[in-house]
């Protein structure tokens, strides 16, 4: 690990929590620095961004498929915010419909990602991640 490479925060928004423990594993297991916050909802979402800010994250993992509210309406409202520009969004579901990739990247998402099941398709998700979090100039050790 690159102990000068600064903490990405992330925090992801998907109402499976089982994939939230999953993906936070990964995370812990991955050779880079990072904070992770699993939220079940978008209003969780929206409470956590009123507490702490939308500048407290550095990447957004949003499912598009949710409950109450999905997550392309969850990336819609989040633009409203100031900084908006500034958050990095990736998108993820299950869907391989390209117009659900077309419509989550129009809206303003840096990524479409699909959705892993199981623990070995969320150790390829997490270095997919690692991956665009690179490319975005964030210092995250190999």
């Amino acid at each position: 690990m690159n102990k000068s490479a600064p903490t990405v925060r992330i925090v992801m928004v998907d109402d499976d929590r089982d994939d939230l423990f999953l993906t936070e594993v990964s995370f812990r297991k991955a050779n880079f620095p990072v904070s992770f916050t699993g939220l079940d909802s978008a209003q969780d979402l929206f409470n956590y961004i009123k507490d702490s800010g939308i500048g407290s994250i550095d990447v957004l993992l949003l499912d598009l498929n949710m409950p109450v509210m999905g997550g392309l309406e969850t990336l819609e409202m989040l633009q409203d915010y100031p900084h908006f520009d500034d958050l990095n969004v990736y998108m993820f579901s299950t869907s391989s419909a390209k117009h659900d990739r077309k419509a989550c990247l129009d809206a303003g998402a840096k990524g479409y990602l699909y959705k892993p099941s199981g623990l070995s398709s969320m150790t390829q998700f997490v270095r997919v991640i690692s991956e665009c979090l690179k490319q975005q100039k964030f210092a995250i050790a190999s």
